[in-house]
């Protein structure tokens, strides 16, 4: 896994992380006050593309972990996204 944070070139601080051998990233950059731009890839390709409230990410996250993550995870794997043999527990690239 890869990781790392800094700021672009227009000064904002930005956040990424990487698993799956840089298969799957996660990118989170400050756009303004309570506004981020997240950029999600899973399986070499890019999934989410957008901006995002902090309020609204936090209330995704929230709910994923109350639902569970693997379970989010599974449902996911069930409409046939992403590698099988992704799970909260393992990077699937390892």
């Amino acid at each position: 896994m890869v990781g790392y944070a800094g700021r672009d070139s227009t000064g904002n601080a930005h956040i990424e992380i990487q698993g799956n051998r840089g298969g799957s990233y996660v990118r989170i950059s400050v756009i303004s006050e309570g506004m981020v731009h997240l950029s999600v890839g899973e399986s070499c390709v890019t999934t989410i593309d957008q901006e995002i409230s902090v309020a609204a990410l936090a209330a995704v996250l929230t709910q994923c972990h109350d639902e569970g993550f693997q379970a989010v995870v599974d449902r996911y794997l069930e409409r046939g996204g992403g590698s099988p043999i992704i799970s909260v527990e393992s990077d699937g690239g390892r």
